[in-house]
């Protein structure tokens, strides 16, 4: 039996409300947040994404439709960040890296996001973001499999590259949407389980909340307070990389 209890089906329909709407404003939270709660609540890693991930693809796809003519990285994040994701998720999936990368990834989002802040140097990460795409993207991909925590990584990237609230969603949910799909299929075909029809009757909850709550909240912040959000967001993302790092 997947959950032992009602307090655990409880509390993961209150994981799914409350990261849906995280996710619902930045395009990215219940893989951020949720995996790593999922983890604490004793699930393994991969019943942690097949929980999640239906609710995740189903915020994206609204999120992309909605953003459609905003979304420009396509080509190098197919090539070179999905690649490294599958090869990520193969090494973990199949136990071949017990390394703590958390602790460290932690670390580095909230030191760039002090960055980021600073006019002077977000001109500065802005330009080696423009030289070093393909690097980025690879990185990005290979944590993202390995970890599942490259949202805070993709929410960076955007983010600093785009002023429009609406096209830093878009272009993070496209890429989201894309990691989900692949981590899916391989999920299916290598390690199939009936976890992924919970996630699929879950993810109802994340519909409702994207067009009750979380669709709306977005479209009431301006883009000063968005970008202001989601860097403490991305703080968030890093603080909880660091907890789940050290325990």
């Amino acid at each position: 039996m997947l959950f032992n209890s009602y307090i655990e089906i409880i509390l993961f329909a209150v994981v799914i409300f409350s990261f849906s709407i995280v996710q619902s404003l930045f395009g990215v939270g219940l893989l951020v947040f949720g995996t790593p709660t999922l983890l604490l609540m004793g699930f393994p890693f991969t019943t942690a994404l097949y929980l999640l991930l239906p609710s995740s693809v189903l915020i994206s796809a609204i999120q992309i439709f909605e953003g459609k003519n905003q979304i420009q990285v396509k080509k190098d994040f197919i090539y070179y960040s999905i690649p490294a994701m599958l090869l990520g998720i193969f090494i973990i999936s199949g136990g071949y890296f017990q390394w703590n990368i958390k602790l460290i990834i932690g670390i580095v989002l909230i030191l760039i996001t002090l960055l980021k802040v600073l006019k002077n140097y977000n001109e500065f990460l802005i330009d080696k973001f423009s030289k070093n795409v393909k690097l980025y993207m690879t990185l990005m991909g290979a944590i993202h499999g390995i970890s599942n925590q490259g949202g805070g990584l993709l929410t960076f990237y955007f983010s600093t590259i785009y002023d429009n609230k609406i096209k830093v969603r878009a272009n993070i949910a496209f890429c989201y949407f894309v990691y989900g799909m692949f981590q899916l299929v391989f999920l299916l075909i290598f390690h199939f389980s009936t976890a992924v029809f919970t996630g699929m009757a879950f993810s109802v909850i994340s519909i409702l909340i994207y067009f009750t709550v979380g669709g709306k909240l977005f479209n009431n912040t301006s883009d000063q307070l968005f970008h202001r959000l989601i860097s403490f967001a991305i703080v968030l993302f890093g603080l909880t990389l660091i907890y789940t790092g050290l325990f």
